[in-house]
C-alpha cells in the first residue's frame, strides 16, 4: 500500500499548493494503480500563524524592555529565535499533511509527522455528518472513515478539509456509506455515536481539567524563567 499511496511525485509540489487534490497513477507489479493526492484547506493554517505572530510581538517586546538593562536581553533573544524556527518547522510540516486515496485503500500524513495506511479490506464503513462547530447554528461536514468495529481510523473536519476532498473520499472507497440527513451537535454525535470521537471530546471535563493543569504549570514556568533572568515579577 505505501508502494501504492507514496510521496507526491517531483514535479508536482507548487501545483498542490494551489488546487485542494490532484489524481496521480503508480505501478505495483506491472499494474497500473490510480490514486488521489488530498490537500487541507489552507486558511486555518494561515490564522495560526498570524495569530502566533500577533500574540508574540507584545510579549516578547515586554520582555525586551525588562531585559535589556540587566544586560540579559539576549536570553530573550535565544528564546525569540527559537519560537520562530519552532514557527518556520510548523509551516514546513504542514506543506506534508496529507490524504491519498484509491481503491486498495487510504493513506493519511498528520500534521506531526504521524503516517497511518488503511488497506480497503481494514474499512468497514465511512459517515457523513453535517456538525455544528461550538455552540453556533452553522454546520460544517465531517467525514468519518472507520474499521469493521466501528472505531474512526481517519476523521476529515470540515473546518480543515474542504467538501470537495470529502466527497473524493466518499467516491472512492468502495465500503458502505452512511450520510446523517439533519445536522447534529456534539453532544448528539457523542451520544449516538461515542467511538467516532476524539478522547477530549468524549470527556470534555477530563479535557478541561487537563488544560488548566497545563495553563498553571506554564504559567509557573515563565515565573520561574523570569526569577533566573533575574526579572522581578512582583
Amino acid at each position: 500500500l505505501e508502494s501504492v499511496l507514496g510521496e507526491s511525485p517531483r514535479g508536482f509540489e507548487s501545483p498542490i499548493l494551489r488546487q485542494k487534490y490532484y489524481r496521480g497513477t503508480r505501478t505495483v507489479w506491472g499494474t497500473v494503480v490510480a490514486y488521489t493526492h488530498l490537500r487541507p484547506k489552507t486558511l486555518p493554517f494561515r490564522q495560526a500563524v498570524i495569530a502566533s505572530v500577533v500574540f508574540m510581538t507584545p510579549v516578547f517586546v515586554t520582555l525586551y524592555v525588562l531585559t535589556i538593562p540587566d544586560g540579559v536581553w539576549r536570553v530573550v533573544l535565544g528564546v525569540h529565535v527559537f519560537v520562530t524556527i519552532v514557527i518556520a518547522l510548523g509551516a514546513l510540516a504542514f506543506l506534508k499533511v496529507g490524504i491519498w486515496v484509491g481503491a486498495e485503500g487510504l493513506r493519511e500524513r498528520g500534521y506531526f509527522g504521524r503516517t497511518a495506511h488503511f488497506p480497503i479490506v481494514d474499512i468497514g464503513s465511512t459517515i457523513l455528518a453535517q456538525t455544528f462547530s461550538g455552540g453556533g447554528t452553522e454546520s460544517l461536514p465531517q467525514l468519518f472513515v472507520r474499521g469493521h468495529d466501528g472505531r474512526t481510523l481517519v476523521r476529515m473536519r470540515g473546518e480543515f478539509w474542504s467538501k470537495e476532498t470529502i466527497d473524493v473520499v466518499v467516491a472512492t472507497l468502495d465500503v458502505p456509506h452512511e450520510t446523517l440527513n439533519d445536522a447534529v451537535s456534539r453532544e448528539e454525535l457523542r451520544s449516538n455515536y461515542p467511538d467516532l470521537l476524539y478522547w477530549f471530546e468524549e470527556r470534555p471535563v477530563v479535557a478541561a481539567l487537563a488544560f488548566t493543569a497545563a495553563t498553571a504549570v506554564l504559567g509557573a514556568l515563565v515565573v520561574v524563567a523570569l526569577n533566573v533572568l533575574g526579572v522581578s515579577t512582583n
